[in-house]
């Protein structure tokens, strides 16, 4: 129930006891479970039950981003405290160019799609290259035991910067093809 979901995020944040203003990303599996049809009553709670106004009842000293369940440049969910950063950061933008959904008073609800979705996106990140490399590194010794040579994908900075850390080690034993995630639009500099 909404509820449920609201305790396990509060007792997370009691838990790990953030510290006041960093920002968190939670990320929920729905994509993974949507198949079998047994998860319409979660995806209801993530689209129709929450906002952001009852998240940020169980976070309200941070700013959260929430997976709406589909590859999280798709879609957030987000408290008011990220909601305001991110309308005083890019309003103008979004409400002339993104897509965010409304109640029924016209305010905006905390949900929101590409590209409002993009510019939340750095946000999420925060992880160090040492720590992703040797986690790439583990799966780059998975993929090339199955005689894979070469990955392509859109990739957040932060991965971009592991990758580069383990190819100037002479640890990349395959050729990372990729594109950035977050920008879209024209990139100038590639």
């Amino acid at each position: 129930s909404k509820d449920d979901v609201l305790n396990e995020i509060k007792n997370i944040m009691a838990k790990y006891k953030f510290k006041p203003g960093q920002w968190l990303y939670f990320v929920n599996e729905l994509q993974f479970f949507t198949r079998d049809g047994g998860t319409k009553e979660q995806a209801k709670i993530l689209y129709d039950d929450l906002n952001q106004w009852e998240l940020d009842k169980v976070t309200p000293d941070n700013p959260v981003l929430l997976s709406l369940g589909i590859p999280d440049f798709n879609g957030f969910l987000a408290n008011k405290k990220a909601m305001d950063i991110l309308w005083k950061e890019h309003g103008d933008f979004i409400k002339k160019n993104g897509r965010f959904w409304i109640d029924a008073t016209g305010r905006p609800d905390g949900h929101i799609e590409p590209p409002a979705s993009r510019l939340a996106l750095p946000y999420t990140y925060d992880r160090s290259p040492d720590i992703l490399a040797k986690i790439y590194q583990k799966q780059i010794e998975e993929e090339s035991s199955m005689g894979l040579t070469q990955v392509t994908g859109r990739l957040p900075e932060e991965s971009i910067a592991a990758y580069k850390l383990l190819e100037s080690k002479g640890e990349l034993n395959q050729r990372e093809g990729f594109g950035m995630i977050e920008p879209f639009g024209n990139v100038i500099d590639l």
